[in-house]
């Protein structure tokens, strides 16, 4: 009996496991199939820079190319013909029910969202959206003017997305955030030098420079960022300091170039401190001058502190301005450190509007953007935005265009369930980035002062626009003996924040 009882209990027991396993792969299938669905994701972003900003998109300088119904804090005037900054979702597939959509911001703020999301905190969502092939009898379609290009955008060959009672064939949305300067330009009127300081390679490369016959334009497929041999050895060093791990101290200077190894090896811990090593050795040598303490090994590093508190401690009154240019001059060393190589790049002659080169330069990029995936349709929409204001500037301009990886990395995006193929590509337009922009502003300040009052008003205008790039020059202007000149010199300071002598 207690045999068969046992036998009994081992089928059981069989039964139930295999029932149990059955539960959990149906389990497993169904949240992998949950977890992401049959759709792809398209975006395409129109982003502009200034380097004399610290952030792209920057609100008072770029405006709005949203229609009246939609929330934003730019300027909607003004806006044909100029860089105006937006970013385009698209959704391709098959139709998803409930599905939730979510943006973050690195260092910035959403500006505008079409259609309306939720925004807090550096953090955008669209919850509860249900796309489709086809349009909800019960869709509202928000009214637009006619020649608004919203109205192109509902053409596209893309799935409905509902949010509520409100339908479009995609989304839309504006952010303003931090992106350190990608790129810098040499030289000038026939060759240029370009260098990449972003961490990825910059591809489509164009340089706009307008000229009293026309406008040259300088192409580059690719611009690549610092050689990946200087910079795999920094990232693998973590794996060839692991047998060093039970001295911490000495992993620091291992960070350090390669070429400064061999004379940080020698004295590793003394470096790890960050203090001088010309002062650990005077503490060291002078034991016979500290007799009175009585120990002189404990006593030196802190008589080394003691005595670097005071050093520290006094200048703190006039520290605020060396601290400043510390801080600026920092921050250009952390630029030249990223610097790849540079690039020469031949200027074409000066090419009239219509010019069979430059419609092949639009056509290049337009190319390059359906080689990401992006569809036809998408690619034309987008250049019918951005081809004014990248041919059509009256100042120079250089656009690249930002991987998908670039684009994640500032604004990092997150669906539910997952596309199985997302396509994010950004074009980036930089302006005031002329090397010949110093002896402009010399011109303009020169022309604050010219007797036809239009004149001095556009020059006013121009210095304006510059921003940061003027300020040292208008300060200079302040000194004039020409008192028109002091004035808007003075009054262009003042709109940049800077103090002036009497404010």
């Amino acid at each position: 009996m207690n045999n068969r009882w046992r036998w009994f209990g081992v089928r059981a027991c069989g039964l139930v496991c295999g029932v149990v396993a059955i539960a959990a792969l149906a389990a497993a299938a169904s949240q992998a199939a949950e977890e992401e669905a049959d759709f792809k994701i398209h975006e395409i972003s129109l982003w502009g820079f200034d380097p004399t900003l610290d952030q792209a998109n920057q609100l008072q300088h770029y405006p709005s190319v949203m229609p009246g119904m939609v929330d934003t804090d730019r300027s909607r005037a003004g806006a044909e013909g100029k860089v105006a900054p937006f970013s385009l979702m698209t959704f391709h597939g098959q139709g998803v029910k409930n599905l939730e959509i979510d943006l973050r911001v690195q260092s910035g703020r959403f500006v505008a969202h079409w259609p309306a999301g939720e925004s807090k905190s550096g953090r955008l969502r669209w919850i509860d959206v249900n796309t489709s092939a086809e349009a909800d009898k019960e869709g509202r379609v928000a009214t637009v003017d006619a020649k608004h290009w919203f109205t192109a955008a509902r053409q596209l060959d893309a799935l409905y997305v509902q949010l509520g009672a409100r339908m479009e064939r995609f989304i839309i949305y504006d952010a303003e955030f931090k992106l350190d300067q990608p790129l810098q330009i040499s030289g000038g009127a026939d060759h240029y030098q370009v260098t990449n300081y972003s961490k990825t390679p910059l591809a489509d490369v164009l340089i706009v420079a307008p000229e009293a016959g026309g406008r040259r334009i300088g192409r580059l497929a690719l611009l690549p960022a610092k050689a990946v041999s200087a910079q795999k050895p920094t990232e693998s060093k973590p794996t060839e300091s692991k047998p060093d791990e039970k001295k911490p101290a000495e992993t620091k200077p291992e960070g350090a170039p390669p070429e400064a190894k061999q004379p940080e090896e020698k004295k590793p811990v003394k470096e790890t401190p960050k203090a001088e090593p010309s002062e650990e050795k005077k503490t060291e040598e002078k034991p016979a001058e500290t007799k009175p303490a009585a120990a002189p090994q404990a006593a030196a590093p802190a008589a080394a502190a003691n005595a670097g508190a005071p050093a520290a401690a006094t200048p703190s009154t006039p520290n605020p301005p060396p601290a400043v240019k510390e801080t600026a001059a920092a921050k250009q060393a952390a630029i030249e450190a990223r610097a790849g190589p540079s690039v020469d790049v031949e200027m074409s002659a000066p090419l009239a509007d219509g010019a069979a080169e430059l419609s092949e330069a639009r056509q290049s990029l337009a190319d390059s953007l359906t080689q990401q995936g992006l569809t036809k349709a998408e690619v034309e929409l987008f250049m019918e935005r951005a081809a004014p204001a990248i041919f059509g500037a009256k100042e120079m301009i250089v656009v690249c265009r930002l991987p998908g990886d670039a684009v994640e990395e500032r604004l990092p995006l997150v669906t539910y369930p997952a596309a199985i193929k997302t396509v994010r590509t950004a074009v980036l337009v930089l302006r005031n980035i002329d090397p010949k922009i110093k002896d402009d502003v010399q011109r303009l300040i020169a022309n604050l002062g010219a007797a036809d009052y239009a004149e001095r008003e556009t020059a006013e205008k121009r210095l304006g626009e510059l921003g940061r790039l003027a300020v040292p020059a208008l300060k200079e202007a302040l000194k004039s003996s020409d008192a028109e000149v002091q004035f808007r010199a003075e009054r262009l300071l003042l709109a940049q924040n800077e103090k002036v002598d009497g404010t």
